[in-house]
């Protein structure tokens, strides 16, 4: 998800006849968007990149403190991400590049296994 500055830059025409269009609360706010297919590649190895489906906030008052919010589907569901916050860095890693330096015994298959008793917050 990204603010509409990153949609200029971009040159993503907000508002266009027949754009996927919807809502997100962020913020303390509730922010109409513009879903649209980018291609993305990590700046540290420009062989990795993907199409990813990203909301781009049409509202030009919200400028977001960050660069984007990169989320479960198009991001995470591709990569191992370590946060560090005590050391105040994150870490991202091909899902092959943690498995090999997991602790021994850990099950990886098990943690991909969905937990029956979790439900997506309600948004």
């Amino acid at each position: 998800m990204f603010d509409r500055g990153v949609a200029d830059a971009l040159n993503i025409r907000l508002g266009r006849t027949g754009a996927e269009t919807g809502s997100i609360r962020m913020l303390g706010g509730q922010w109409p968007v513009q879903f649209e297919v980018i291609d993305i590649n990590l700046v540290a190895d420009q062989s990795v990149s993907w199409a990813a489906r990203a909301a781009f906030v049409k509202d030009p008052t919200l400028a977001m403190p960050f660069q984007g919010l990169l989320g479960t589907d198009g991001f995470l569901d591709r990569f191992v991400v370590t946060f560090n916050k005590y050391y105040d860095y994150f870490l991202i890693e091909q899902p092959g590049s943690w498995e090999e330096r997991a602790p021994s015994g850990f099950d990886a298959a098990a943690m991909a296994d969905d937990d029956p008793q979790w439900q997506r917050p309600g948004i």
